[in-house]
């Protein structure tokens, strides 16, 4: 396929996309913008490094919580703290890429938890899906499979405290990549061209395929908004069929006018949370006072 190739087959892509958006368009419903006044919104997400050595593997992560108060002063507040306190792993076996999520994803859903039950949220929202990816999930036969049932305990105690609570769980997916309405396209792909700023579709059961081990798997869904006209559709995965209206509403007035249409406390989290290669950088430089062979020979550029 040449370069003209490449273009004839978007342009075709493009004018099936926009065929397939107008049987969407039926279904489409408004979004209304709600009363932010006396609402506490929190979200939280985990920072990750991860690198490969000689004796051994290292995991870097830290979770962090941001809370957002909506009152006659807005007020922004921080858990475990502003700038969190990273943690250290070390791993021998052949199993890293699961080691390493699963670490990474028990510290967010434990900060969860905590942030949950310390604050009086009226709702939390997430970066990323409110289930536990099915690539989370190691074989039955693993020594790490009891760190992964560990994890979807977590989530059924996070599921259940939100509904005792009364506390919105949502996530937000920002480049799904699902197919639920047509196989031969991408969601988000076709429904740039049914959905308006300001709009979004009906919910619909979460992704059968992803829920094997999820707790209270009837009771999570799915929808997309559109915040504005200038970001492309998100994903917004939920616990509860009949918080829908108030879940989609709530999304849109914290994004409409995000310029990448993503609520700003997701961005605050992301900002706060990241790590950097410096992290890693610095526990290298350590452990080579120590363990002068200590990296791979790759990362020696030996050869």
């Amino acid at each position: 396929m040449n370069f003209n190739d490449v273009m004839e087959k978007a342009r075709e892509m493009r004018a099936a996309a926009s065929e397939r958006a107008n049987e969407l368009r039926k279904d489409v419903v408004r979004l209304d913008e709600v009363d932010l006044s006396g609402k506490r919104i929190g979200s939280v997400d985990g920072g990750l490094l991860k690198k490969s050595y000689h004796p051994f593997d290292v995991v870097i992560t830290r979770a962090l919580g941001v809370v957002y108060t909506y009152g006659e002063k807005f007020s922004v507040s921080y858990y475990p703290s502003k700038f969190p306190k990273r943690d250290i792993e070390f791993y021998i076996g052949d199993e890293f890429k699961f080691f390493s999520n699963i670490t990474r994803v028990k510290k967010e859903i434990k900060t969860s938890l905590e942030l949950v039950d310390k604050f009086d949220l009226d709702a939390l929202i997430v970066d990323g899906s409110i289930v536990p990816h099915p690539s989370l999930r190691p074989k039955e036969s693993s020594v790490l499979y009891e760190n992964y049932e560990e994890i979807i305990g977590y989530y059924k105690q996070l599921y259940g405290k939100c509904k005792s609570k009364g506390c919105l769980l949502a996530g937000v997916v920002k480049d799904s990549k699902s197919s639920h309405y047509f196989k031969e396209f991408r969601d988000t792909f076709v429904l740039s061209f049914a959905l308006k700023g300001g709009e979004r579709t009906k919910s619909f059961k979460y992704n059968e395929t992803n829920l094997s081990d999820a707790p209270q798997k009837d009771e999570i869904f799915s929808m997309y908004i559109r915040p504005n006209g200038k970001s492309r559709p998100i994903r917004i995965d939920f616990l509860g069929q009949e918080n829908e209206l108030r879940t989609a509403n709530l999304v849109y007035t914290l994004s409409k006018f995000s310029s990448v249409g993503i609520p700003n406390i997701i961005l605050e989290c992301d900002k706060r949370v990241k790590l950097s290669d410096a992290d890693i950088s610095m526990l290298e430089k350590k452990m080579m006072s120590v363990l002068p062979n200590v990296r791979l020979r790759r990362n020696g550029h030996l050869f």
